[in-house]
């Protein structure tokens, strides 16, 4: 996936900003005059930024961990 503007959307790191970024507009939006469908869309949307983050690092986990048992392998090897 392409690049833009210094941001690699592949990264959790990326994900995570934009989490942060949401949970800030809910907290704004709880302080000022707000209605509860703009709450309810804030919130749907960060509950599926919150599920990509982690399932984008279970796989970063699982392919770290699948590349140190295939380096230990080796390491056994040699």
């Amino acid at each position: 996936m392409k690049t833009k503007w210094n941001v690699d959307p592949e990264d959790p790191t990326t994900v995570l900003r934009l989490i942060s970024e949401l949970e800030g507009i809910s907290y704004l939006l709880v302080c000022l005059d707000h209605t509860e469908e703009e709450l309810a869309f804030i919130n749907t949307m960060k509950a599926k930024y919150y599920k990509t983050y982690f399932r984008m690092m279970r796989e970063e986990k699982s392919a770290k961990h699948t590349c140190k048992l295939e380096l230990n392998s080796l390491r056994k090897a040699v």
